[in-house]
């Protein structure tokens, strides 16, 4: 059997590469600044297209970690909010729309 040194040497530098990833996503908890590079910031805007005299329009947006709580958008009033996906792409956010008596929730991630 030949033996290759070089592989061993692949191996301890994927290990290592690997090592540090994960210390980077952890120094990113203390420092959100660190990761913005690398995670990207997504916006959503709802805008509030209603017809003249007619209920207002509530809007309430949450994920796992935040609330934005209740909002209430008149005619032509927006409401935006930005977050960044993290390192797994497993960001997940919610928002339920009330008009009137018609209600509809959505998953946007």
């Amino acid at each position: 059997m030949t033996y290759y040194p070089y592989t061993n040497v692949q191996l301890l530098l994927l290990i290592s590469f690997i090592i540090n990833l994960m210390m980077m996503k952890n120094v990113s908890s203390f420092e959100p600044n660190v990761t913005e590079s690398f995670e990207p910031k997504v916006t959503e805007v709802f805008v509030s297209n209603l017809p003249q005299n007619t209920a207002l329009l509530k809007v309430h947006c949450q994920s796992e970690d935040d609330d934005l709580g209740v909002r209430t958008l008149k005619m032509n009033e927006k409401f935006d909010f930005s977050f960044r996906l993290n390192f797994w792409s497993d960001t997940y956010f919610y928002c339920a729309f009330l008009w009137g008596l018609n209600n509809n929730d959505f998953d946007f991630f």
